[in-house]
Parts: structure tokens; sequence; C-alpha cells
């Protein structure tokens, strides 16, 4: 069963929660006051921020967007195990990079690529 560090009044937590429960997952929840810097928790995560989610491997994922992403990836409605190891390798397994990445990336190259062509 996983577990999720979290916080009462933390809204990424909150957020969370009800990610969890409309999955039908019910984790053992800690309550962490992140302002006490347990070395437990920091252990755990060294941020020292909520929320984090442990899985029954030791797999601890912090933060509530990349929770939530890597559950969907996982026990969604069509789990995407490849997918989620595939996108911190690029190329690997047929992935790409994250779509959230390649528009930066996009402008930063072409503005190089401008500059190179005025110089020429």
């Amino acid at each position: 069963m996983a577990t999720l560090y979290h916080s009462p009044f933390c809204p990424n937590s909150r957020f969370i929660r009800l990610v969890l429960a409309e999955m039908g997952m019910e984790p053992t929840l800690v309550e962490e006051r992140a302002w006490e810097r347990r070395r437990d928790f920091l252990i755990v995560n060294p941020a020292g921020t909520t929320p984090v989610l442990v899985e029954q491997t030791g797999l601890a994922i912090p933060g509530a967007g990349v929770i939530a992403e890597y559950l969907d990836e996982t026990r969604g409605a069509r789990p995407r195990r490849t997918a989620a190891s595939a996108r911190h390798h690029p190329g690997a397994g047929g992935g790409a990079a994250p779509a959230r990445l390649v528009p930066r990336q996009v402008q930063q190259r072409g503005d190089r690529v401008s500059r190179h062509r005025e110089d020429r």
C-alpha cells in the first residue's frame, strides 16, 4: 500500500487526496508539518515539501503535478508504464521529449539558428 505524506492545510496535498479518492486508492496518510523539517521526512524528500507519495517499492514521488501524472500513467484508465520511463529517456521505446519542454527548446534553437543565418 502507498503512503502519502501530506499537510491538511496544503492545497497541493488536498488535490492529491482528491485524486487518490477518485481513483479508489486508500493510501496510508502521514500528516507532515513541513516547517518542522523532520529528519525522517527529509530522507524521503530532501526538499521538505508536501505532498509526497511513497510506493510500496520505496519509490518516492514528490509534488502534486508529478504525483498526478504518475498516477495517471500507472493507474489511469489506460496505464502507460512504458511511457513513464520513455519520457525520461527520449528516443527509448519510441518515446519523445515531454511536450512541455519542446516549445521552449524550439524557441531557443530557433533564435540561435536565426542569429547564425544573420551572421553569414
